[in-house]
């Protein structure tokens, strides 16, 4: 049925902060930059809703308007034709609910703690030692002092990074080498690390290459895999594209990543028995030791919600679609 789509790329941010969130002006105006990125998602009949349209220059406002290409362009909270039921953000937080209720569009989302826990880190982290594909040095830090104890026996030669809770494209991170942190860096701590929180010590990889692995899990709980997409990024480790492969036709591709195939599917199944339901990607590394073997990294990041990787599939899809129609 017809679908209202929105890009709150700001997704972690609010996960982060939850009901203390407040959509900056620059966020407003990223994600009305970036809402064309949905449209790959979208049916002819779906509408993209861009509340931070007023924000775009004449050029951007013309460029949206006709890569939406005849669907219903949304740009204020108003009434809808009455066609119009669903919701679908880019990823589903608490504000998110409340922006469906004030569209009067029907909320589908998991449960939003379930929704929480399947984006943590430490979530993440707790499926690679049930999978046994944790890197040995990383740790879960619950102080300042317990990581810098922790450095003391890293290499100190080595880079490592420190991630919080939730974060994306190489954001809401420190990278570092050695044993002593930079005083920068310990303000950063001090912030994440206040009350309960933690954060999440790593070895920095020699990365070779990287997969995205996508899912869609029903709301019954049946999960289904749709493809993968090649994840390019800088050498800091910021998102930069994804290229869509025929994963299911390419041998050579299963038998490379063939842990990650399996272990991100047991994930997602993990995710579908503690209710989670929707889109679920999640990116793999291979990468070089220190002796030259290479190793796969399965759950690096695990993402509940849409994600450039999945729109670039479905684009990669409906062209394939297109093309043998």
């Amino acid at each position: 049925m017809p679908c209202v789509f929105h890009g709150n790329f700001e997704f972690e941010h609010e996960l982060a902060e939850g009901v203390r969130f407040q959509l900056p002006r620059k966020l407003q105006r990223i994600n009305a930059v970036w809402a064309s990125r949905l449209i790959p998602l979208m049916a002819p009949e779906d509408a993209l809703f861009v509340p931070g349209w007023n924000l775009l220059n004449e050029a951007e406002k013309g460029t949206l308007t006709e890569l939406c290409s005849g669907r219903l362009l949304l740009t204020a909270p108003r009434s809808l034709d009455e066609g119009y039921t669903e919701f679908a953000p880019w990823g589903w937080t608490e504000s998110m609910v409340q922006l469906a209720g004030t569209l009067g569009l029907s909320v589908s989302s998991p449960p939003l703690e379930t929704v929480r826990w399947i984006n943590a880190r430490g979530t993440s982290s707790e499926l690679e030692q049930t999978f046994n594909v944790a890197l040995s040095s990383s740790r879960t830090i619950d102080s300042i002092e317990e990581l810098e104890e922790h450095l003391r026996s890293f290499d100190s030669s080595a880079r490592w990074v420190v991630k919080a809770e939730f974060g994306m494209s190489g954001r809401e991170r420190i990278l570092g080498r050695g044993t002593n942190l930079q005083l920068v860096d310990q303000r950063w701590l001090q912030r994440r690390l206040a009350g309960a929180s933690r954060v999440y010590f790593e070895p920095w990889l020699t990365r070779l290459e990287e997969m995205s692995f996508h899912y869609d899990i029903t709301c019954e709980g049946a999960v289904r895999f749709l493809g993968a997409t090649r994840l390019q990024c800088d050498d800091c480790g910021r998102y930069q594209s994804n290229q869509a492969v025929d994963f299911d036709r390419d041998p050579e591709l299963q038998e490379k990543w063939s842990l990650s195939r399996t272990t991100t599917e047991a994930c997602a199944n993990i995710a579908a028995e503690q209710g989670y339901f929707g889109p679920l990607s999640i990116d793999s590394m291979r990468y070089q030791q220190v002796d030259h073997s290479v190793r796969e990294r399965p759950l690096q990041d695990v993402n509940g919600r849409w994600t450039m990787g999945r729109c670039e599939l479905e684009r990669a899809l409906r062209r394939e679609s297109s093309f043998r129609e």
